[in-house]
């Protein structure tokens, strides 16, 4: 027999992917409540509400019946398109792992030999030999000024790099001299949560990544890097 609560319901959703955006609308199309990878939503009234998972430009939506103090649902798996491979979650430690160079007596001659041969100016090069450009396409929309502050750089040993970045305000691009490797571009969505794009740079090429703006959040809208609809490309 359907058993009917009368008070205020509790709503605990996790979405399959720590990425994807959650949203809660009520009966009267109104965005309730909306938070990135878990929603946990109290004081709901019963009734029949709709779950928006969004991954990108992946959109699923699930009817959800609140008639218990509690409800707990667990988003679809939605795949998020990229132009980058995306490892799995197994081998990116092996992906982050720095590359052991190999141990013979032939390899130290010539590495000793070469910084002999090597000119004194080249003691002032830069150690790094990647790099990572970001152009933001603002779309109509202007920059806000809390935009850099929200945005972070992370390489491979968790240190924020934003700092090494040349930007041009004008050309609304940046560019970062940094180490071969895993990095990881990390965008704040304020009451949304922190989101993470995995960023490779290869040795001797240069990572161009293109960042598209967007609204987010739901009781104040902040503009922030899409992730979902960013692209990425390799150049010399």
């Amino acid at each position: 027999m359907f058993k009917k609560y009368s008070g205020k319901m509790r709503l605990k959703v996790e979405a399959a992917n720590p990425y994807d955006e959650i949203f809660l609308i009520d009966g009267g199309y109104q965005r309730v409540a909306g938070g990135v990878g878990k929603l946990d939503v109290k004081g709901l009234d019963p009734g029949v509400y709709k779950l928006k998972f969004k991954a990108g430009n992946n959109i699923v939506e699930q009817s959800v019946l609140l008639n218990e103090p509690l409800v707990q649902r667990t988003g679809p798996h939605i795949e998020l398109a990229s132009p980058m491979p995306l490892a799995p979650a197994a081998v990116m430690p092996a992906l982050m792992a720095p590359a052991k160079p190999a141990k013979t007596a032939v390899r130290k001659k010539a590495t000793r030999a070469a910084a002999k041969k090597a000119p004194p100016a080249a003691s002032h090069q830069r150690k790094s030999d990647s790099e990572i450009l970001f152009y933001v396409g603002t779309s109509g929309k202007e920059i806000p000024s809390d935009f850099l502050s929200a945005v972070n750089l992370i390489d491979e040993h968790g240190r924020d790099i934003k700092g090494k970045a040349h930007i041009d305000g004008e050309a609304l691009t940046a560019n970062v001299n940094c180490h071969p490797g895993f990095h990881r571009l990390r965008v704040d969505f304020g009451e949304l949560g922190k989101v993470e794009m995995p960023i490779w740079a290869s040795k001797g090429f240069q990572t161009c990544v293109f960042l598209p703006l967007g609204e987010f959040g739901t009781k104040t809208v902040h503009i922030r890097p899409d992730l979902g609809r960013a692209a990425i490309c390799m150049g010399v």
